[in-house]
């Protein structure tokens, strides 16, 4: 349903919709994954703080690295680069599912460059 509210330009809506499975699950990885989307979703509304926020759990478990990664990119909207670069090679460094390796070394190459 979230993607079909931001395919309808209702971003907002969809936010909303996966703040609400973030709550009301009993599955921890459906509300893992909800919470990496929405933040998702928050950096592209320009909300980098929000997106932080809503990436701060204690154990995001299989989701560890797009975590590190999505971190990055709201740390990077922020003009925090050094935080950014720290997270893009804190996903990089992880093994597992959840990132473009090669999406992933263009960012980190783009910030080591500058």
């Amino acid at each position: 349903m979230a993607r079909l509210q931001v395919e309808n330009n209702d971003e907002q809506g969809a936010v909303d919709r996966l703040e609400r499975v973030m709550v009301s699950t009993h599955d921890t990885q459906v509300a893992l994954m909800a919470r990496l989307r929405a933040a998702r979703l928050l950096l592209d509304k320009g909300k980098p703080d929000e997106a932080l926020a809503t990436l701060k759990v204690e154990q995001p478990g299989a989701f560890a690295l797009a975590y590190a990664e999505t971190r990055g990119d709201a740390l990077l909207a922020k003009g925090d680069r050094d935080g950014a670069l720290k997270a893009y090679h804190e996903a990089q460094a992880g093994k597992g599912a959840g990132v473009d390796p090669a999406l992933l070394n263009l960012k980190i190459n783009e910030l080591s460059r500058s």
